[in-house]
């Protein structure tokens, strides 16, 4: 194989890689993402979003738990958060990569 075949070959392969995931928009940006089943410090409270589809997923505020769709309001301790985005998992990687995004009201 030539040099410049092996390089053609790494950009492909860089390129592939780069592209795992690439059906998820863009986190918004002024929100807070809570990455899907990882427990996340919001205003002292302890915050898990999992069960993700295209519609709607499970929060659990301090192990109270709902069900949220976007434009839907979550309550933590006496802060309203608004549900903006509800990302699931793309079904590429090792792991989940899925998302809700809330902003503070």
């Amino acid at each position: 194989m030539s040099a410049r075949s092996r390089v053609v070959v790494a950009v492909c392969a860089l390129t592939a890689l780069a592209g795992c995931g690439a059906n998820q928009p863009d986190p918004v940006a002024d929100a807070t993402q809570l990455r899907q089943n990882i427990p996340t410090r919001v205003q002292d409270h302890r915050v898990i979003a999992y069960n993700m589809d295209d519609e709607s997923a499970v929060m659990s505020v301090d192990s109270e738990t709902s069900e949220v769709t976007v434009g839907s309001t979550v309550r933590l301790g006496e802060q309203e958060y608004e549900v903006v985005q509800i990302v699931p998992d793309s079904g590429h990687g090792d792991g989940p990569d899925g998302w809700v995004s809330i902003r503070e009201q």
